[in-house]
């Protein structure tokens, strides 16, 4: 009847009794994730244990974390712990996430839209005008950026029932005026605006491949 209710097979429900303890005690450890099907377990579990408890402390800090970056600490717990041959997979990222309930997220920002309507317009009309005036290696077009040099990524791993926070943004940046010929023939040097006029880390450079 139990089987039943549930949709599995009686032998299924055999093994969850056999195994109740063992089942019990790995939930009350957070060792399984609540969608779990399956009692196996790593088999690095030291590794697995650590990882996880550093993970749950990084996003408590609100500290974004990525596939690679988890891989890579893994691979670092794994040598202090005596396992050199630990290699730290996709494979394994893709387990171990599926052990504790981990996703990927992107972390929620404010959008900015342009008015698309002006910007077709002038595609559609005014450039095609202009362009009939001047020969392609004349045409140049210049764009201002900004490049945020200490922003961490806008993604990170996260377990699937929590809300994605992230810290604070850096505004650190510096600005960069780009410019080139329709061609491609005459890219001249980058334009870059920074924040002091002779940084100490140019001291004694000659030459820049910027403005």
């Amino acid at each position: 009847m139990i089987a039943k209710k549930y949709g599995i097979s009686p032998s299924t429900l055999s093994t969850f009794l056999k195994h109740k303890s063992k089942i019990e005690q790995n939930i009350d450890a957070d060792a399984f994730g609540p969608q779990r099907k399956k009692i196996r377990t790593a088999d690095y579990e030291e590794v697995d244990k650590a990882i996880y408890t550093w993970f749950v402390e990084m996003r408590a800090k609100n500290i974004l974390i990525n596939g690679p970056l988890l891989c890579e600490h893994a691979r670092s717990f794994a040598r202090l712990r005596g396992f050199p041959e630990f290699m730290g997979s996709t494979g394994w990222l893709h387990r171990f996430r599926e052990r504790y309930g981990i996703s990927h997220k992107i972390i929620n920002g404010e959008a900015n839209y342009a008015p698309k309507e002006v910007a077709s317009s002038w595609w559609l009309e005014t450039l095609p005008a202009a362009l009939k005036e001047c020969s392609s290696a004349d045409i140049y077009n210049a764009d201002e950026t900004a490049l945020f040099y200490k922003l961490m990524p806008n993604k990170t791993l996260e377990f699937k029932e929590n809300k994605c926070f992230g810290g604070k943004s850096s505004e650190e940046r510096i600005t960069a005026l780009l410019c080139t010929n329709f061609t491609g023939t005459d890219k001249l040097k980058p334009l870059i605006i920074g924040k002091f006029v002779k940084p100490r880390c140019f001291k004694g450079v000659q030459h820049l491949p910027c403005k």
